[in-house]
């Protein structure tokens, strides 16, 4: 009774709630492409923090990491609607939403900007010159932050890539090389969310949203923060 009453007012069952909750806000979005890249990204993220464990993994490790799944997609999801997110993701079509189309309207604007870009922030200016004629609705971003920053920016959009590049490779290098495990949590937290915003990013405007844009330099900076950072006072 006393392990089990420490086990439930612990940090740890603290830590459960709160991911618990989190994934429930997610699955209430109905986000196809949100959901499906948080578990994509959970999933990748916990093979290869398994993989480059030294040691085997502790059990309680495995129990987060397999209830994340079970607890999470199956209990929480079917409460809380994960079935309707299923069944938009078995509903999409092309044909019923525009946002397919749009990528090659904003490729013709690349082809013509060119390396210079036509400025950050220009697109709902310059989109409706390029748009195909079959898409009836005015959209202010591109649903595709890739294309989107690269109608924009032009060349200068590869300085951010080999950030981006730099920084994913050191959120690794921090699951790898670091002993302290906060300091390998944060590598695994920071590495897990910038891939969940980048698979998500394919199809919609995360980044042009100022709160997310925030929170993934806050993800970026976390990666070095994890590879360097001081270490902890006991």
């Amino acid at each position: 009774l006393r392990d089990w009453l420490g086990l439930i007012l612990g940090k740890k069952m603290q830590l459960r709630i709160i991911l618990a909750i989190l994934v429930i806000g997610l699955v209430l979005t109905r986000s196809r492409m949100g959901n499906s890249a948080f578990f994509i990204s959970l999933l990748a993220c916990s093979f290869l923090w398994v993989f480059l464990s030294r040691r085997r993994p502790t059990t309680s490790v495995v129990v987060l990491f397999v209830s994340l799944i079970v607890i999470d997609l199956y209990i929480v999801g079917t409460w809380f609607g994960f079935d309707r997110v299923v069944e938009r993701m078995e509903h999409s079509s092309v044909d019923i939403e525009t946002r397919g189309n749009i990528g090659e309207s904003v490729v013709s604007a690349i082809t013509e900007f060119g390396l210079s870009g036509s400025g950050l922030g220009t697109f709902k200016t310059v989109f409706p010159n390029y748009k195909d004629s079959g898409i009836q609705v005015s959209y202010l971003y591109a649903h595709n932050d890739y294309l989107q920053f690269i109608l924009e920016g032009g060349l200068a959009v590869l300085l951010l890539l080999a950030v981006l590049i730099m920084t994913i490779f050191t959120a690794y290098l921090a699951m790898r090389a670091r002993k302290d495990p906060l300091f390998r949590g944060i590598g695994f937290a920071s590495l897990m969310g910038v891939i969940a915003i980048l698979i998500h990013s394919a199809v919609d405007f995360n980044l042009q949203i100022p709160a997310n844009a925030m929170m993934f330099v806050l993800l970026l900076a976390l990666a070095w923060i994890g590879r360097y950072g001081v270490k902890r006072e006991r």
